[in-house]
């Protein structure tokens, strides 16, 4: 892999792209590069639909970078080579999570299968250099045993006696924790196979927790997400995901999530393979820099070392 085709991004490098740009994560991530003097592509499914559309181009007002709108669809083969052209690095937040009511069959599609076009227009755009992929602790979590320290070595597929049966790709059409956790764990290691062999760009992941946070548009108040859930239960409603309303709940703050993408693209210690984790502690309510490791080891056929997020 040529470092100079892998090296950090900066505003000075020219424009970068965010797919899933009208999202609740995807628009945090705008802003925060937004603030930071970034010039963004913005990339929704329909630039018309101000319902999505209309807090993204509010961040021209205050800058002091700017955002332009691009019209892309992730189940459209071809449809991000314009936006990504000319662009330096790519942040992709999009993806099908389910509160739209898709199937899980879609929701796996949404998050991997589909991932193909993504990485496409990237190799077609011969200028991305960093790709941050915005996965999920379901791609590192599994059954093991109360105590357990899960790290970014981890992966969700480990431990199969575990999942008694349940951890099978036949079980996607059915099950959308499952389609979605396999959909996350097989895009990583898609993408970090596809950035080794071609070696033009270096790709890392984000893997954050329960996501909740400040809410920059009504349509990101979608039922059934963690933003709605906590909203919720702080009116006094029972939380229903879970049976009893009982679970493991570790919150990060949305704005740290987009934070931790932008540095993604901007560090020089991370390199191709890389994991972050975003966890709560109880000395920090975002682990951006957990004192006790780092953030990001390398997995898989990439070797194993810790590195830091700065910024």
């Amino acid at each position: 892999m040529n470092a100079s085709n892998t090296a950090p991004v900066s505003p000075n490098d020219g424009p970068i792209a965010i797919t899933g740009a009208s999202g609740y994560i995807g628009s945090w991530i705008v802003k925060d590069c937004v603030e930071q003097g970034y010039t963004v592509r913005a990339c929704v499914r329909d630039k018309s639909n101000p319902i999505k559309v209309d807090h993204l181009m509010a961040l021209n007002q205050s800058g002091p970078g700017e955002v332009s709108l691009e019209e892309a669809d992730l189940f459209k083969r071809g449809s991000y080579d314009e936006a990504f052209s000319g662009c330096s690095a790519v942040i992709h937040a999009g993806a099908a999570v389910g509160y739209n009511k898709e199937t899980p069959q879609e929701v796996y599609d949404g998050c991997f299968t589909e991932n193909d076009h993504v990485l496409e227009s990237v190799k077609k755009s011969m200028s991305i250099r960093r790709f941050v992929f915005t996965s999920s602790f379901a791609a590192v979590g599994h059954p093991r045993p109360e105590g357990y320290v899960f790290t970014e070595q981890d992966w969700c597929g480990d431990n199969l006696e575990g999942y008694k049966g349940n951890w099978s790709e036949s079980r996607i059409p059915e099950n959308r924790d499952i389609a979605y956790a396999m959909a996350k764990a097989n895009s990583e290691k898609m993408i970090y196979e596809l950035a080794e062999t071609e070696g033009t760009f270096s790709a890392m992941a984000i893997l954050p927790l329960h996501v909740i946070g400040p809410i920059m548009c009504a349509n990101h108040d979608q039922g059934w997400s963690w933003q709605n859930c906590m909203k919720q239960m702080a009116q006094g409603n029972p939380y229903k995901k879970t049976k009893g309303g009982r679970m493991l709940w570790n919150s990060v703050d949305v704005r740290d999530v987009a934070r931790a993408h932008r540095l993604c693209a901007e560090t020089s210690s991370g390199g191709n393979g890389s994991r972050y984790i975003l966890y709560g502690s109880k000395k920090q309510s975002t682990a951006l820099n957990p004192p006790s490791s780092g953030l990001a080891r390398k997995r898989s056929s990439f070797t194993t070392r810790r590195e830091r997020l700065s910024g």
